[in-house]
């Protein structure tokens, strides 16, 4: 988004952010349909382009230019208000229904706002009788809002998932003693978020989860190349597969694998990869369910494999995940958000993939009989093309990769 579309927004909300939703909303509104009735669309497309920490950067930006600047309390509730924004921009213009006529009426403007109000601000305690403050807003949901909370006891910051929608309240009561098994059986591997513990004896019901603070593999992706982390895609698909793969092996699948879901450490180089949000996830052995045939109708669509948009049929929750990780990874190859297109083995070829990344890549993205069973056979495949990192000195031949190009002729 233009910077100086992106600080006239701040303008406007800075004021009254304090005041309440109402005028929020409508400092919102008015900034929507100033000059921009022919082209809410290419708005809504820049603004949801914006990642979490450019946000946070910018408001800093316009915070140190004011005469009385805001304090913590409510820059915090400004950043949680236009990272709010930013999300339900980029979730609209996504949706393929929306890319007509409804994007020029006010429906378009009235679902942005639908859901930018937070319960919590900051420095509000968790619930009644646990020592922990939310901090930092991370992001919102159809089930409620995610904080960074603190503890004056505790090294360790925490992850702070609330359930305030009285769906997600029902759900996480229903589900609970199966986000424990997946607790039980994923916690240990490096590249899954710990689930800490389960609370549903208050108003709003959370889960509390490993913190990893290097924010989401989407923001990484949409970043400034000079503002992000040096992150290897070799790492970050390895971590992902490797995840994915054990939660394979215990017979759970994700459903609802995308870059927002996969969270980066606070590393400034080479962080590690931390799969979250298996709040859609389900424990095919636990159900007494068989591997295959899943009837999948959550999720998300960009990465929702083409057979799960046909009425009636039975979806492989396992080959789904896989087809979600070749989409995950044709978009590190190729810095982009896009849906990889039929031509996409050629595009990749233009990123100087080589011809065993793209084989791999082929067989997650194929009709589901071509696909990968699961994310064990990926791996399988992926450590033939991905080996374990290893620096190869400047002027030294990686005989290996040039090997493997030869045989692929």
């Amino acid at each position: 988004m233009p910077i100086k579309e992106l600080f006239d927004l701040v303008s406007i909300l800075a004021p009254v952010i304090h005041a309440g939703y109402p005028y929020v909303r409508d400092g919102v509104q008015r900034f929507c349909y100033t000059n921009r009735q022919d082209r809410i669309l290419e708005f809504l497309g820049n603004l949801g382009a914006t990642t979490d920490q450019q946000i946070r950067r910018l408001v800093d930006d316009w915070d140190r230019q004011q005469n009385s600047p805001l304090d913590e309390r409510t820059r915090e509730q400004l950043c949680a208000t236009l990272i709010n924004l930013s999300h339900g921009a980029k979730f609209l213009t996504t949706q393929g229904t929306l890319r007509s006529s409804l994007v020029r009426s006010e429906k378009m403007i009235d679902l942005l706002l639908s859901h930018i109000e937070t319960q919590f601000k900051k420095g509000d305690q968790i619930a009644p009788g646990h020592d922990w403050y939310v901090e930092r807003f991370l992001g919102m949901g159809s089930f409620g809002e995610v904080w960074m909370g603190i503890n004056q006891g505790y090294p360790e910051s925490r992850a702070f998932k609330f359930f305030t929608q009285e769906d997600g309240k029902d759900w996480l009561l229903r589900e609970q003693s199966n986000l424990w098994k997946i607790k039980q059986k994923l916690n240990d591997h490096p590249n899954v978020i710990q689930y800490l513990d389960v609370v549903t004896n208050c108003t709003y019901p959370f889960l509390a989860l490993e913190y990893a603070g290097g924010g989401s593999l989407e923001d990484w992706i949409l970043e400034d190349s000079e503002n992000r982390v040096d992150l290897l895609v070799s790492d970050a698909v390895r971590g992902l597969i490797d995840g994915i793969a054990e939660a394979h092996r215990w017979d759970i699948c994700h459903r609802d694998l995308k870059p927002a879901n996969i969270i980066l450490t606070k590393a400034q180089s080479h962080p590690q990869i931390k799969i979250t949000d298996f709040g859609l996830a389900k424990d095919f052995n636990e159900r007494q369910q068989s591997n295959a045939g899943e009837t999948i109708s959550i999720g998300t669509p960009l990465y929702l494999p083409p057979e799960a948009s046909t009425p009636g049929r039975e979806v492989d929750g396992f080959r789904a995940d896989v087809f979600a990780i070749g989409v995950i990874w044709y978009q590190l190859l190729t810095n982009s958000l896009e849906r990889p297109p039929y031509d996409f083995a050629s595009r990749l070829r233009d990123h100087a993939a080589d011809s065993h990344t793209i084989r791999v890549l082929t067989r997650c993205l194929a009709s589901p009989e071509h696909r990968y069973a699961n994310a064990m056979q990926l791996r399988e495949d992926l450590s033939e093309i991905i080996p374990f990192r290893v620096d190869i000195p400047d002027g030294v031949i990686d005989v290996q990769h040039v090997f493997r190009e030869y045989l692929s002729e």
